[in-house]
């Protein structure tokens, strides 16, 4: 701003020291002394720089294209004299973009002038008249420079003399300014119109209501016309007597606080400061405000307008200040009367004005000629009124008066021009502006832009938009619309045609169709949108059928989504497409279902996962979360509850390898018989203890083997189905795999090669049942139609035609009903299940007839269970009194484990129970009576007899068992009598040592034999002395460090003295010796260290894990696992023998030996009290199966015998009997 002052001061202060400089005597014009029109003239002619006129074309030709209206300017002067005239005409019209023309026309001159001779005689009289036509013309060059030109052709005539010159003027105007005040006033003038033509709505409205004598509308009409325009006058005036009119009619109209529309500017304020660049702030503003007011908010968009404006003002400069200059007869004419040719000198007019406020205004202009005296005008206009104004000035010292009228488009001025010389010099000038201003033109073209975009008439908006640029070629809104408009065609019209034509082109009609309506809605009159509309709807019926079958393939593979998004096609097209609209609800109810399951399995397989490889507390998060999501699952509980089971029992290493072999065992049993998931899940609780036992490992890769050989069946028997034409069957097969595997890719594939049959077969069915209902068939008819609908459940003819036959059959039903429930009630299970088989077969939605045929098939079952098992009973009974109580007892217990649950096998199987009890007595009593056979043949007469006595007492009628117990007692007696005088023989011999041991073998026969014990006793008494010696030796050779000589003295006391204590302790104290030796050999081997006994360290270690394990037994205990207790009870035993074995006096090992020998009786007797039951059924009921030829559920039984006694021979010899046969029957298979 600064730079452009100094160099306009430069250029002012240039041009007058040139034309000081070259000034000398001629002629001025004296039109350029009076100057141009009655405003200037009131203002001094200080006009240059202030001129917006038509008088322009005299002023300065570049102010012409400032104010771009046409106008029309007259002037007349009454001039000096009486006999002389001053009168000129002007126009102006702006020529668009290509700036502005005007054109003038002065006339002056003097009539009646005296004529003389040289000797100043009277001759008559002369005229003088001049005339001065212009033509200029002024464009804006830049938003602040203005520059034009003008061309003058100029006649003269003086008495009969006339002659004609040519001249140009050349002028420049600067303006102060900034492109958005200009745009500002622009958008200012369009709102305020758009504003009061709305308020004046509401104004007639509101006067029509008041005429009516409608007062509270009236009073809200005028409200809102107040409130879009608060200087509205008429509707404040009507307001407020709209107000005393319904005081006096009991009204209370409350005139509410008319805002201006500062909100907005305040809260953008807030948001958005001022900026320290001016540029910035006006910008931001401006862009508000356009915002504003393309959203129709105009009360809200003028502030920002206003505020443009004065923020632009506030400099004292930018939007006041004005410099003009014109070169006036740049071209200087020559005028030729006679015969010397006059040339007009050339002048210069700098000038300024400065606008101080709207209402008032100075000016300064500075003549420069080369021929008169520099003059200086000076002038202020005042408006205190928009209509008037009033004006004063000095013409070079001369004051000057004048005043101005508007009204509207037509303006009044008058000028006085007071003089000493000649009389006061009066001018009235008037003027018509018509059209509207180039900057008013280009904003409603704008407008009518933005209107046209609202109608989506985007090439007239673009026309307007790019009349208003040429315009406006500085206005940055028609480039921002015109871009904003390009954008949203390119984005709603152009780029989504692209997208329309690959959709067309990839068939994809719905979203073509999407496209096009909204192209079309955004330009109703695109062609290729148009044709594509043409395409897509005479393509619409066939992309409908096309579709549905499409999307019912998908929904019979099970690819919900996808079949969803079809239906949903074939809806858009036909929305009362009654099948797809239920094959979609019936698509998104189960794919919400299946992303439940989906999001259920998930969180059961990684949890598994994660159990399986030990991992139990990620488990049981997955797990848990499972079970609140699922609201009880019962596989992941039943994890839970045995994860819940592994913490509890605070299971060791060792532990658990056994524990995970148990559950493998189980496994293998449910595996054996079938339970698939069973077997699964107790192979998971093996690996969850151990997760690299491989047998349990191998377990999961069987089921996984078994699970595909299943779906390998199922796929065999629908393509078989399918090759039979049955594709309803082939349907059913698949679909109960997708069941179980939602992604299988083999059904996927089947189903999706069979598409077109799924279709036709409906098609077939549908067709033969209309023949047969039409050939008075209709339950045939009907089969086919529930055919039809189990491939197509939607199926509107399939399902009328049902309906209408059902009808017809529903008498027959009913009866055919009543008929299956008497025979039910007859226990007729198998016909009654044949009538129903009918009913359900014509109609498959019969729910009485579907519950009914499972209580039958129910009650036939345990009918022919009830059958089976009485025939397990008599055969069993048929082994008992042949006295096989082994095939006995196996034959009832396998009628046990298959039918004890069953209700109306409860007597037999009690019986049964009965039966069994017998049966093992006697084959206890028989067992025991061969044992004691065995016995008798080894010699052990004693042990014989005690067995033999035991099975007298339970049968006293077993005659061989008398006559075998009366031989033993001989045999035992001579044995005994041979083994006293082997003693007595040794005695006699002095061989002491050697008849102890004779005696303690007779001892051994007969305890409490007498003679035995007496002889014994003597025996022993003899050897006192002898035992005293082997004690000292002991000791002797345990103080020389001699271990072994010791350790064999000490042991041939105990065979003489078996509970001699001292024996006992010298041995202990050996073994305590030789492991503190061996200890210190080891260390001093390693490290050189010395000789540590760490007896008592190893001692305290053993007891504290001993008190350790009791704590574990009780927990084993608490859980009912007496077989986990019993093997912590021998880890507790052991422990205490191995203090005993460092200290024998060690009183707390002792005692806890004593302890746990009696609980570990206790416990094994529990656990035989608790399982031999378990392990005797599984061991007789898997004979049983073995025995028919169930080899596979034989091993399973036995299987469990081991997963509670691991040790049982019989059962590992049994199943490795039925493995063989089993691998036989393989190989005779395979050959």
């Amino acid at each position: 701003m600064f730079r452009v002052l100094i160099t306009a001061a430069f250029l002012l202060v240039w041009t007058a020291a040139t034309f000081a400089e070259a000034q000398k005597g001629g002629v001025v014009e004296p039109s350029k002394k009076l100057g141009f029109g009655a405003r200037p003239a009131g203002m001094g002619n200080a006009y240059m720089a202030m001129a917006d006129d038509a008088t322009a074309v005299f002023w300065n030709p570049a102010a012409l294209d400032l104010d771009r209206r046409y106008e029309l300017f007259g002037q007349y002067s009454k001039t000096y004299f009486d006999k002389t005239w001053y009168n000129m005409f002007a126009y102006k019209h702006p020529v668009g973009r290509f700036g502005t023309i005007g054109g003038g026309m002065v006339l002056e001159g003097w009539g009646d002038l005296t004529r003389r001779n040289t000797a100043g005689g009277n001759i008559g009289t002369f005229d003088i008249s001049k005339m001065n036509f212009m033509l200029g013309y002024g464009k804006q060059i830049t938003n602040s420079l203005y520059v034009g030109s003008t061309l003058h052709v100029l006649r003269e005539q003086i008495a009969e003399f006339s002659g004609t010159g040519f001249g140009l003027d050349v002028g420049a105007l600067y303006r102060f300014t900034h492109a958005y005040v200009e745009f500002s006033r622009a958008y200012l003038t369009l709102a305020k119109a758009q504003i009061r033509s709305q308020a004046e709505g509401f104004y007639d409205q509101g006067a029509q209501a008041f005429q009516n004598g409608d007062l509270p509308r009236a009073f809200a009409m005028l409200e809102k016309a107040l409130e879009l325009d608060r200087d509205y006058k008429e509707a404040r005036k009507l307001r407020d007597r709209t107000i005393d009119a319904g005081r006096r009619k009991g009204y209370q109209f409350q005139a509410r606080a008319i805002t201006n529309g500062h909100r907005a500017m305040v809260e953008f304020l807030r948001a958005n400061p001022p900026m320290s660049l001016r540029e910035a702030t006006l910008s931001a503003w401006f862009n508000r405000g356009v915002e504003l007011y393309d959203a129709g908010k105009l009360r809200e968009a003028i502030p920002f307008f206003e505020g443009v404006i004065r923020h632009a003002q506030s400099d004292g400069i930018t939007d006041k200040l004005s410099l003009g200059l014109n070169v006036q007869n740049f071209i200087e004419p020559q005028i030729k009367l006679k015969t010397v040719a006059e040339k007009l000198p050339m002048a210069a007019k700098l000038g300024a004005s400065y606008r101080m406020f709207d209402w008032l205004q100075f000016a300064l202009d500075l003549d420069l000629t080369t021929v008169d005296v520099h003059r200086i005008h000076f002038g202020l206009e005042w408006l205190p009124k928009s209509w008037l104004a009033v004006r004063t000035g000095l013409d070079n010292g001369d004051p000057t008066f004048g005043f101005g009228f508007r009204f509207s488009d037509l303006k009044f001025d008058y000028a006085i021009l007071p003089s000493s010389l000649f009389d006061n010099f009066q001018r009235l000038s008037l003027s018509y502006e018509f059209g509207k201003s180039q900057g008013t033109v280009a904003s409603e073209r704008l407008q009518r832009g933005l209107t046209h975009r609202a109608k989506k008439e985007y090439p007239k908006a673009m026309q307007e938009w790019e009349e208003a640029q040429k315009l406006q070629p500085s206005n940055p809104m028609p480039r921002r619309y015109m871009a904003e408009t390009r954008k949203d065609y390119d984005q709603n019209v152009l780029a989504p045609w692209s997208e329309a034509e690959r959709r067309l082109a990839a068939g994809d009609l719905v979203e073509a169709d999407r496209i096009v309506r909204s192209i079309l809605e955004h330009d109703p009159a695109f062609d290729k949108a148009l044709t594509a509309k043409a395409h897509i709807e005479s393509t619409r019926d066939t992309f409908v059928e096309q579709h549905f079958v499409r999307g019912l393939t998908e929904y019979l593979i099970g690819n919900l989504s996808d079949a969803a998004r079809e239906m949903e096609r074939v809806l858009y097209f036909q929305p009362a497409h009654s099948a797809a609209r239920r094959y979609l609800e019936a698509a998104k109810t189960r794919l919400i279902e299946r992303e439940q399951f989906r999001d259920r399995y998930e969180l059961y397989r990684k949890g598994l996962e994660e159990y399986r490889r030990g991992r139990w507390d990620e488990a049981e998060s997955r797990l848990q979360l499972l079970v609140r999501r699922a609201d009880g699952h019962p596989k992941a509980a039943a994890v839970l509850e045995q994860l819940a089971q592994f913490r509890q029992a605070q299971l060791e290493p060792d532990e658990r390898k056994q524990e995970a072999a148990r559950f493998e065992l189980l496994a293998q049993a449910e595996f054996l018989k079938g339970q698939i998931d069973a077997a699964e899940l107790l192979a998971s609780h093996s690996l969850a203890l151990d997760p690299d036992y491989a047998p349990a490992r191998a377990i999961l890769q069987e089921v996984q083997i078994r699970r595909a050989e299943e779906i390998s069946e199922k796929l065999k028997l629908g393509d078989a189905a399918m090759n039979q034409g049955n594709v309803d069957v082939a349907l059913k097969a698949w679909q109960e795999i997708l069941a179980r595997e939602i992604d299988h890719p083999e059904v996927r594939k089947r189903i999706e090669a069979h598409a077109g049959r799924f279709l036709s077969f409906v098609r077939s069915m549908v067709s033969e049942s209309s023949r047969l209902q039409a050939g008075g068939d209709p339950e045939q008819a009907l089969k086919f139609y529930n055919r039809a609908l189990a491939v197509d459940p939607y199926n509107e003819a399939a399902a009328k035609g049902r309906g209408e036959i059902r009808s017809l059959l529903l008498p027959r039903i009913e009866r055919e009903y009543a008929d299956a429930l008497g025979r039910f009630s007859k226990e007729e299970y198998e016909p009654a299940i044949a009538t129903l088989d009918w009913i359900i077969s014509v109609d498959p939605d019969d729910v009485r007839a579907r519950q009914l045929r499972a209580d039958a098939e129910r009650r036939n079952k345990e009918k022919t269970d009830l059958a089976r098992a009485q025939q397990l009973f008599n055969a069993g009974l048929t082994h008992y009194r042949n006295l096989h109580f082994e095939q006995a007892i196996a034959v009832w217990e396998m009628a046990l484990s298959e039918y004890s649950s069953l209700a109306g096998a409860r007597s037999l199987i009690e019986e049964a129970r009965g039966r069994i009890d017998q049966a093992v007595r006697e084959k206890d009593l028989e067992e025991k009576f061969v044992t004691g056979v065995n016995l008798y043949e080894q010699g052990n007469f004693m042990k014989a007899i005690e067995v033999w006595e035991e099975v007298r007492k339970a049968d006293p009628q077993r005659k061989l068992v008398n006559n075998y117990l009366a031989s033993a007692r001989q045999s035992l007696d001579d044995q005994i009598a041979w083994h006293l005088r082997e003693g007595d023989r040794l005695r006699e011999q002095g061989n002491l040592l050697k008849a102890v041991e004779s005696y303690q073998a007779a001892e051994k026969l007969h305890a409490d034999h007498p003679e035995v014990r007496t002889r014994l006793a003597d025996a022993r008494s003899g050897l006192a002395t002898q035992l005293a010696q082997w004690m000292d030796q002991g000791r002797a050779a345990v103080d020389a460090g001699q271990y072994e000589s010791a350790r064999a003295a000490f042991r041939a006391v105990l065979r003489v003295d078996p509970e001699n204590a001292g024996a006992r302790t010298g041995l202990n104290e050996i073994d305590r010796l030789s492991m503190a030796r061996a200890e210190a050999e080891r260390a001093i081997a390693i490290e050189g260290a010395p000789v540590v006994d760490r007896s008592a360290e190893h001692i305290a270690g053993w007891l504290q894990e001993a008190d350790r394990y009791r704590q574990k037994v009780q927990l084993a205990v608490d859980q009912n696992r007496t077989d986990l207790a019993m093997q912590r009870a021998r880890h507790v035993l052991s422990l205490y023998r191995q203090i005993l074995t460092l200290d024998a006096r060690h009183a707390a090992a002792r005692s806890g030996e004593t302890e746990w020998a009696r609980r570990l009786e206790e416990l094994q007797q529990r656990w035989k009290t608790e399982k031999s039951g378990a392990i005797s059924q599984y061991i007789f009921s898997g004979l049983g199966h073995y025995q028919e030829g169930r080899l596979n559920e034989a091993v399973a039984d036995w299987n469990r015998v081991l997963a509670i006694d691991s040790d049982n021979v019989k059962a590992r010899d049994y199943i490795e009997r039925a493995r063989k046969k089993i691998e036989k029957l393989k190989r005779n298979e395979t050959e």
